[in-house]
């Protein structure tokens, strides 16, 4: 090497040796101080060496790939349906599976229980305070049933005369029906006001008549007395019959059944009774022609094998409806009054059906025959002929 070139040699060894050292700066790491340190102002557009990469390595997330949809809901959100049903039969098939399922509950229910309703729980009331007794208002006693009563007694000419006496109050029943010194008539209103828990007003009159005959006729001994004096209808008294639509009374029927007494005149306040049969009863006294004679509709009457006496009375034939009268085998005497159809006459119609004791009433030659007459000899064995 010549001197000359010495200095070429020496600069560029210096320029050699400081770009080792900006390598080697470039090499080290910065202190976290400096990188924080604010730039000085003025150096904002000098840019630096860039910082070396940090040893640590992200580790990079790894997606997921995408889930496919399933057929089914991918229809249900593009074409409202579910694969091949449609959102309305889907809703209704929910609608019967719930159905279903309630219904299995209930079976269920009924098996495990039997099938018997739970029995109420009946739940005591609280006990009302003690109330001194105080005596029957009379101001809310029925007298207006008593006042019907009498006026529909009053009313008709046949027992117009047993209102005679009888109380207008219905205080004055009180404690009548079991009275050994009251009246039939009087016992029969005590039981209509205070025991009858029937409730039609408009019957209290047929009621109050049926009540009475019932006294008279010694009730409490007859052989059969089922539903007498109760609080059913007068259709359900024994051997009552009524019509089935209007339920007017038709028929009584109290044959061989202990009767005993006179016949009361209260049949006539029946006025819609058809038939009376009354045989083989302890029947006395005579026969009320003015009051069996007044029932309008009264077409069939049965008085036989009992005790009346007197005469046969024309009066039973007033109503223009008799057709059928059995008197023998009684105590009767006298003319047979009524015509026959042997016998016509032109006041009055024939009877259909008769009978009356041929040896004891009289009757015309020609009107009466074997099958009409009866005679002593001809009673029955237990009748009291």
């Amino acid at each position: 090497m010549t001197v000359a070139d010495q200095p070429t040699n020496i600069a560029e060894q210096g320029k050699s040796k400081k770009m080792d050292r900006d390598e080697e700066a470039q090499a080290q790491p910065i202190p976290e101080e400096e990188k924080r340190a604010p730039m000085p102002p003025g150096t904002e557009s000098v840019k630096g060496p860039p910082p070396p990469a940090s040893k640590k390595k992200k580790k990079s997330a790894k997606k997921a790939p995408p889930r496919e949809k399933n057929p089914k809901f991918k229809d249900l959100e593009e074409t409202g349906a579910w694969g091949s049903m449609s959102t309305t039969e889907m809703y209704v098939g929910m609608v019967i599976l719930a159905i279903l399922l309630i219904g299995g509950g209930v079976a269920i229910a009924l098996v495990v229980t039997g099938g018997e309703d739970p029995e109420p729980q009946i739940v005591a009331a609280p006990p009302r305070p003690t109330e001194a007794p105080t005596a029957a208002p009379t101001d809310v006693l029925p007298d207006s049933i008593v006042a019907n009563v009498l006026q529909g007694i009053q009313d008709n000419p046949a027992t117009a005369s047993v209102a005679n006496g009888l109380p207008v109050t219905a205080v004055a029943y009180q404690g009548l029906r079991d009275s050994p010194t009251a009246s039939a008539q009087e016992k029969a209103m005590s039981w209509l006001l205070f025991d009858d828990e029937w409730e039609i007003s408009a019957h209290a009159l047929a009621r109050w008549s049926m009540a009475s005959i019932y006294y008279q006729l010694g009730g409490m001994n007859w052989t059969s007395q089922e539903n007498w004096l109760s609080s059913e209808s007068v259709c359900d008294w024994e051997g009552a019959k009524c019509e089935p639509i209007s339920g007017s009374l038709r028929e009584i029927d109290l044959f061989k059944n202990g009767l005993v007494g006179t016949i009361p005149v209260e049949f006539a306040l029946l006025t819609s009774l058809q038939s009376l049969l009354l045989t083989e009863n302890e029947l006395s006294g005579t026969i009320p022609g003015a009051a069996l004679g007044s029932l309008p509709n009264l077409s069939i009457l049965y008085l036989d094998s009992n005790k009346l006496n007197g005469t046969v009375p024309v009066a039973l034939a007033d109503n223009g409806a008799l057709n059928t009268l059995f008197v023998q085998f009684n105590m009767l005497t006298g003319i047979w009054p009524f015509p026959t159809e042997a016998c016509p006459s032109g006041t009055m119609e024939p009877l259909d059906r008769f009978g009356l004791d041929c040896d004891r009433v009289s009757c015309s030659f020609g009107c009466c025959d074997s099958y009409n007459c009866y005679r002593r000899s001809d009673a029955p064995t237990d009748s009291r002929y």
